[in-house]
């Protein structure tokens, strides 16, 4: 969708109009948050003018022209673009196209504020003396996401292996500090094999701990048997994932039974049985 910028005027008397349509590309459409993105403006249609100066004085002029890169919304929680959003275009031939690039940075603020969509535009201006004609800008802007990098959470555990009946240490760390409500965290397991747990991290803390114990089942099976281990917050963090291995202790009773051969055998005579 095209966005108008205002127009430029100089001379009532000037009757001359000329239109120029301009694109706003970026290097990335997507950033993280402390990334920097590269805004570029690019002259595409009517760029070829020359004006005359009203009057007939003064011959044709092929003008340069600045343009100042706008965001919208104009407010981001916590994130801070650069000040330094002013293009110049030059005019780069006799035909006259004009471009320019401008980088804007995004500043990592440390705080849950979202994943951000932002309307990248300009408003371009033509650099010209009184009596130099009217031309009007349409530009047609980008869009920019930026991510929030405070949204995911790590679980993490001790020992990722254990026997039946033992214990790990599950450890859930935060991108940044837990603010004055604090963080709870449910660790949960995906088999009745691994007791789950709650982790509670205090305000202003990242990082809090749970025990996670494996069942003694006193029933033989499986050598090994893998659990999902899953941490969730009561907010909305990014839910994180980890893998225990729990190694079976029971060892089957032994039984001998006969599977072959004679099972009685005469005085004074011999016989072979097999067991197993």
């Amino acid at each position: 969708m095209l966005a108008a910028a205002a127009l430029w005027s100089a001379s009532p008397a000037q009757a001359q109009t000329q239109t120029l349509r301009y694109n706003v590309s970026l290097n990335s459409d997507t950033i993280t948050e402390g990334e920097s993105v590269t805004v570029t403006l690019q002259c595409v249609a009517g760029c070829s003018i020359n004006l005359v100066q009203s009057g007939g004085g003064g011959g044709s002029v092929l003008p340069n022209m600045h343009a100042d890169v706008s965001i919208s919304p104009t407010t981001h929680a916590g994130v801070t673009l650069s000040t330094a959003r002013r293009l110049t275009l030059a005019a780069t031939n006799a035909g006259g196209t004009w471009s320019g690039t401008v980088t804007i940075s995004t500043t990592n603020n440390n705080m849950r504020s979202g994943n951000r969509t932002l309307t990248v535009s300009a408003g371009a201006v033509l650099e010209l003396n009184a009596g130099w004609g009217v031309v009007s800008h349409l530009i047609n802007p980008a869009t920019l996401t930026i991510l929030d990098d405070e949204s995911d959470m790590d679980l993490s555990l001790a020992n990722t292996s254990i026997a039946e009946g033992g214990s790990t240490t599950a450890t859930v760390t935060l991108p940044a500090a837990a603010g004055a409500g604090g963080v709870s965290v449910t660790v949960s397991s995906s088999a009745a094999a691994a007791t789950g747990g709650t982790v509670t991290i205090a305000p202003g803390a990242t990082t809090g701990t749970t025990t996670i114990t494996a069942v003694d089942n006193d029933v033989d099976g499986p050598a090994s048997t893998q659990v999902t281990l899953t941490a969730e917050a009561t907010t909305d963090y990014n839910a994180d994932t980890a893998t225990l291995t729990i190694t079976d202790d029971d060892v089957s009773a032994l039984t001998v039974a006969e599977s072959g051969g004679d099972t009685e055998v005469a005085e004074g005579s011999t016989a072979t049985d097999t067991f197993t």
